[in-house]
């Protein structure tokens, strides 16, 4: 994938399913494109070790997440709330803890790199129980209900 047409990155393998004179069918799914213009092209490594490239596709994407989140913990025991989330580019996210009261516990602003991200804050001692994590950036807001862990 690029953004530019030239510099290009990797995102992904396919192995080649080796039957002769059969016509395969593959596909891969770009999970993380970027907002606005995508290019596209397929490097083909033959068996002898010669490279051959697809010709190049352009994908207009609009409808793009800033950043998706995969998981949010609490632990009671660690004292520690434990995020693991993908950002479409370097980005500030905040964090905010809240009881079921809407008392803030625990607000971070942090700078989110480009790809996957493992956040892992200490915050003060929490009791078992419901608890609402928020995390925002400029262009979206997501909001978890989370049962803290021992």
């Amino acid at each position: 994938r690029s953004s530019n047409g030239k510099d290009f990155e990797n995102i992904g393998e396919l192995n080649a399913n080796n039957l002769v004179n059969i016509q395969i069918n593959y596909n891969f799914a770009d999970n993380f494109p970027a907002k606005g213009i995508n290019f596209y092209r397929l490097v083909m490594i033959d068996i002898d070790g010669s490279i051959e490239y697809s010709k190049t596709v352009r994908v207009s994407v609009t409808n793009v997440p800033s950043f998706t989140l995969f998981n949010v913990a609490l632990s009671v025991s660690n004292s520690n709330i434990k995020m693991l989330l993908n950002s479409n580019s370097e980005q500030a996210i905040q964090i905010i803890l809240a009881d079921v009261s809407g008392r803030i516990l625990y607000t971070n602003k942090i700078t989110l790199q480009k790809g996957f991200n493992v956040i892992d804050k200490k915050i003060a001692a929490l009791n078992t129980g419901v608890y609402y994590a928020k995390l925002f950036t400029t262009d979206q807001a997501i909001t978890k209900t989370l049962l803290s862990e021992h």
